[in-house]
């Protein structure tokens, strides 16, 4: 069973589950809050206890303000140095949030990214997409950390620029990818590399011609970098690589993502790495909440799912928590199920 007797007995309210576009789910039991019983003495008491009338209120109040009032115990002057503590604590006042990106590629952001790939194949044909690669030179230090200080900017500039060639065409694409830090070129150079993966589609159908020369990929990539560095001091010939994509655009980004330091960039130190590992437009992201299902009836047939899982479903692992009143024990389970996959058409992708 996904959860024990006794907690769904004494613990349980009900039971909660997502069902992601991607196929993704989770399915857990909620529990209600508690409330200790010294507190509700407290609060019982608190409402019990004895109130005041108005007059009697008036009248300490009219005495406070004309100093008649001795009712009040003063206030001591503190000193310097008390005051210097004042507020001091061993205890953090204020959770600081973790750096932007420094987390790497999470589990949420890649289900996302590999999502967004594969509908782009749904849509416009697998034949039709091209897998892009951009990468860097060997540069001096100096330009290397202009690249990694503005490289938001360089890749907003890309896809602007890819989607003004394409426009000029008379192609629409949605364009999706991530960066990637290659660890060998760290481990050879001690230096973050970043470089850049773009699914998108290179044609109108899978006969007609490639609309972008890998020439007109590298002027491109050449002139958004030169924003930041003079990009004529480096030899740009094999800085793009371009290629039909002949199995799964998803297959594709996962690959480099699990590769790439950005999955191991946790305990990195102080190593650069970008602020936003993925790249994915908002109109697909919300594509990807809308057609997420979520509830108590969602959670009752996943539940049901997983009772009765079988060989070649997917796959699923258990959510455990640990207590002190009850120890560790299993709450619900996540995993994936196989051919609950659904993407939108092309009106819902570039619905305006």
């Amino acid at each position: 069973m996904i959860v024990t007797d006794r907690i769904q007995e004494i613990n349980a309210r009900q039971v909660s589950g997502t069902l992601r576009p991607s196929g993704r789910f989770s399915v857990c039991q909620i529990f209600r809050r508690k409330t200790s019983n010294a507190k509700s003495k407290e609060i019982q008491g608190e409402a019990n206890s004895e109130v005041c009338d108005v007059q009697y209120i008036d009248f300490v109040y009219k005495a406070i303000l004309d100093g008649t009032w001795f009712g009040l115990q003063p206030v001591s002057q503190l000193n310097q140095s008390q005051r210097a503590a004042l507020g001091l604590s061993i205890a953090t006042n204020s959770n600081t949030r973790a750096q932007r990106g420094s987390r790497g590629i999470t589990s949420r952001q890649r289900d996302v990214l590999c999502w967004a790939a594969n509908g782009l194949e749904k849509v416009y044909g697998r034949r039709s997409m091209s897998f892009l690669t951009l990468t860097l030179p060997e540069l001096t230090d100096g330009d290397l950390e202009q690249v990694q200080q503005h490289w938001s900017e360089i890749v907003h500039t890309v896809l602007i620029y890819l989607q003004r060639e394409f426009k000029r065409h008379g192609l629409i694409t949605h364009i999706v990818g991530c960066t990637e830090i290659q660890l060998e070129r760290k481990e050879r150079t001690g230096r973050s590399y970043p470089h850049l993966h773009l699914v998108l589609r290179g044609r109108f159908h899978s006969r007609a011609h490639w609309l972008v020369s890998p020439t007109r990929f590298r002027q491109v990539w050449y002139r958004s970098v030169g924003r930041f560095i003079n990009v004529s001091r480096y030899e740009w010939g094999a800085c793009e690589n371009v290629q039909q994509v002949n199995s799964s655009c998803g297959g594709y980004l996962a690959k480099y993502i699990s590769k790439g330091s950005s999955k191991s960039v946790q305990g990195a130190g102080n190593s650069w790495h970008p602020s936003d590992w993925v790249i994915c437009s908002r109109r697909l992201r919300r594509l990807y909440e809308g057609m997420s299902r979520k509830g108590s009836d969602v959670g009752s047939v996943l539940l049901e799912i997983v009772r009765n899982w079988k060989h070649g479903m997917g796959f699923k692992q258990p959510i455990t928590i640990a207590t002190k009143a009850y120890g560790e024990r299993i709450i619900g389970q996540w995993g994936w199920l196989k051919g609950e996959a659904v993407f939108p058409d092309f009106a819902g992708l570039h619905a305006t």
